[in-house]
């Protein structure tokens, strides 16, 4: 086949009060006269030969006022053998409704449009060498500028010259519907397109190592049924690829996608692509999604690459989860990688599972970008497990395909916070290489409830690095691990890393567990947490939640922690059931490895205990000098520039009561202190206090200076003038 390329534009969205399937007995489809050669076929035919036609070059043109097929009918298209593309259009009013058969002769590809709508029956089925093209798009419009209108069909230039293979769909978009219930299918190779305003697939495509593209561009796609551009051959055939695209609208697939490729004996046959993409609207799939490759005796290729984006909308998975795989496995010869698998949404994902694997070469990387607050819930993702591998042609076979190869690496990023529920992510291995690593980034909270990581070895690898990078970290019954497994060998294995770069808390509750352990004769891996604040919430079961980077036989790990308060977690072993939090560097047989925290609050030393009963506050003061103490203290004296209070309430200081009337001499002297007051008071004056002091025990006491610098020079004012009577 010759290379097609198309394109489709925008425009607004018709909505049609009927698309039903035709119940006439006879084919509907009349030439329009529009073209310098017209299209020929005979009036009320049901299985109908077209002749005629436009050639230039190696494509054909027809043009029909109407173009309908019936249950049983048939449009055979009489094309020479060396014809490439069969380039057809209607210009009249009414819907294609087709459902019988298309058959044309060759290898040429059939090219459909029809801007009112077409509607492809349970019946309708294709007879075509080459790939099949249908659109409600206006026009085709040619790389030379020549336009083959549907809604313009006199508009000049109108094949004025020789145009080669290359199309583009063009400046007007899809305004109506197409809708499909039949079973669609290709020769090897070959693809099959539908391109409407909205599309409804609820038949079976088939493009065998070719590809599938359904795309709506002003309102939703909905996918029931199964796409298989899968391939299958006793050489080396590549998958094709399968590419779902709602422009303007909801998408959604519960039908099967799978862009295998199963080699048997070949080398090398790469898995297809798979794109689901909205770029304003939600993504809900429920279908299982397969891009594998697989050999049972040769060289499998590489599993072909996900994409799930709704950069505006959410990823949501149906009542059953739905599996996104991704993976390249041979039974007896070597591997291929696992395919990437990349995942967009705006504030969702959920009830999915993800699986890259390779049985011998590295898994595929695992992406998931979130453009709000993310949440991921329900969903796994493995990047290397021991799987049940179903075969496209015989009973499904069980493969250890973590055994050999490189786990696949897991980074999940936000751009607000994010929220894993009920999720887990798996990057381990059972073989000599090392496990992903799992990169988790947000500017905003990252919260695990009851979801875990996990990126271990249980053979002679290394267990991945967990790496978190947020704003706060909440651990609801959440696991970060990184575990080392034994070996039999005399080499030890090296524990993994965690770092958690936190910049204001980390929370661990409802025994959460940040672990780096090793078992056997591995050793303890790295943990190093920087935050403000790490808090554990007292235990509700048995076990508290514990930071462990502890070790069997081997040496323990490091743990570094660096805070400016830690809280309810201390150092110690940490023993199940022992209901406490903990931080545990030990080894049972081995170097138990190093704990260092840094933190400007200890709380091993202890909080320092207030005094429950407070000094009595009327041994300390003398309420004679308060503001009206005296209770025929009801009048005021002005005595003139300077001094005077704000309120007769206010009190009288002595500093204030003489204004600048001229220079006193210099030098220090001693004053009389005047003694007035009520007559019946004869307890010593009250000073103002001019300092503290604190006793052993804690308290804080009010004293008079002992001695000053420059004392006052002038004397007190008492707080009431003398009572008389």
């Amino acid at each position: 086949m010759k290379q097609v390329i198309f394109k489709v534009g925008m425009a607004s969205s018709i909505t049609f009060g009927c698309l039903g399937i035709m119940t006439t007995s006879l084919a509907q489809i009349v030439r329009d006269n529009t073209l310098p050669v017209n299209s020929d076929v005979t009036p009320g035919c049901l299985v109908c030969k077209i002749t005629g036609g436009t050639v230039r070059g190696v494509n054909l043109f027809h043009s029909f006022q109407e173009f309908s097929v019936p249950t049983g009918g048939e449009a055979f298209f009489d094309n020479a053998l060396d014809i490439q593309n069969i380039l057809t259009r209607v210009t009249g009013n009414s819907i294609s409704n087709i459902d019988g058969l298309i058959r044309a002769n060759g290898r040429a590809n059939l090219f459909l449009i029809n801007p009112n709508g077409i509607i492809l029956g349970r019946n309708a089925r294709l007879d075509i060498g080459g790939s099949f093209f249908a659109s409600t798009a206006n026009s085709f419009k040619f790389a030379d500028g020549s336009e083959f209108s549907a809604t313009n069909p006199q508009a000049p230039p109108l094949l004025t010259v020789n145009v080669t293979p290359g199309l583009q769909f063009g400046a007007n978009s899809a305004r109506g519907m197409i809708r499909n219930s039949g079973d669609l299918q290709v020769d090897f190779g070959e693809s099959l397109t539908l391109i409407g305003s909205s599309v409804v697939n609820r038949g079976r495509l088939t493009a065998r190592g070719g590809d599938i593209s359904l795309v709506a561009t002003n309102g939703n796609l909905t996918n029931s049924g199964d796409l298989d551009p899968g391939a299958s051959d006793p050489g080396t055939v590549r998958g094709g690829n399968i590419s779902l695209v709602a422009t303007n609208g909801n998408l959604s697939n519960s039908g099967h996608l799978s862009s295998y490729s199963f080699s048997v004996g070949g080398e090398r046959g790469d898995g297809g692509n798979i794109r689901l993409v909205t770029t304003n609207g939600n993504l809900t799939i429920s279908g299982d999604l397969n891009s594998s490759s697989f050999s049972p005796s040769g060289t499998a290729g590489d599993g072909g690459a996900i994409l799930l984006s709704a950069r505006r909308g959410d990823i949501r998975g149906g009542s059953t989860k739905a599996a996104l795989a991704s993976f390249s496995i041979s039974e007896e010869g070597d591997a291929g990688k696992g395919g990437n698998v990349t995942l967009e949404a705006q504030n969702t994902v959920t009830n999915l599972e993800i699986l890259t694997l390779s049985s011998s070469s590295r898994s595929g990387t695992v992406r998931i970008t979130g453009f709000g607050n993310l949440s991921v819930t329900d969903t796994d993702i493995l990047t290397s497990k021991q799987v049940s591998v179903p075969q496209p042609f015989g009973n499904p076979i069980t493969l250890n395909v973590g055994g050999e190869g490189r786990s696949g690496d897991v980074i999940v990023t936000s751009s607000g916070n994010l929220t894993f529920n009920n999720s887990s992510i798996e990057s381990d291995t059972k073989g000599s290489d090392q496990a992903g690593n799992v990169t988790i980034t947000s500017p905003g909270e990252v919260t695990f409830n009851d979801s875990q990581i996990i990126a271990n070895t249980s053979s002679t690898g290394t267990a991945g690095n967990v790496t978190i990078t947020a704003n706060s970290l909440v651990l609801n019954q959440g696991e970060l691990t990184a575990e080392t497994g034994p070996t039999t060998s005399n080499q030890q294995n090296e524990g993994a890393n965690i770092t958690l770069t936190i910049s204001e808390s980390l929370l661990l509750q409802n025994e959460s567990l940040i672990s780096a352990r090793a078992t056997g004769n591995a050793n303890g891996g790295n943990i190093r947490i920087n935050t403000g604040v790490l808090t554990a919430l007292p235990p509700e079961e048995n076990n508290g939640s514990d930071i462990i980077a502890s070790a069997k036989d081997g040496d323990g790990g490091n743990i570094s922690i660096n805070a400016q308060g830690i809280f309810r977690i201390e150092e110690r072993e940490a023993n199940r059931g022992n209901m406490t939090n903990d931080i545990d560097a030990t080894s049972q047989s081995g170097s138990s490895g190093q704990v260092n925290i840094i933190t400007f609050i200890d709380p091993s030393q202890g909080l320092n205990q207030l005094p429950s009963n407070f000094t009595d506050s009327t041994q300390e003061f003398d309420r004679t000098c308060t503001p009206q103490a005296n209770n025929n203290a009801n009048q005021f004296i002005i005595t003139g520039r300077g001094g005077i209070p704000s309120s007769p309430d206010d009190i009288l200081t002595a500093d204030t009561v003489l204004d600048d009337l001229g220079t006193l001499a210099t030098g220090e002297q001693d004053t009389e202190t005047q003694t007035e007051g009520n007559a019946e008071n004869s307890r010593n004056p009250i000073i103002e206090a001019q300092g503290w002091v604190k006793t052993p025990d804690g308290q804080i006491i009010l004293v008079a200076s002992a001695s000053t610098p420059n004392g006052n020079r002038y004397n007190s004012i008492p707080c009431h003038p003398m009572a008389t009577d």
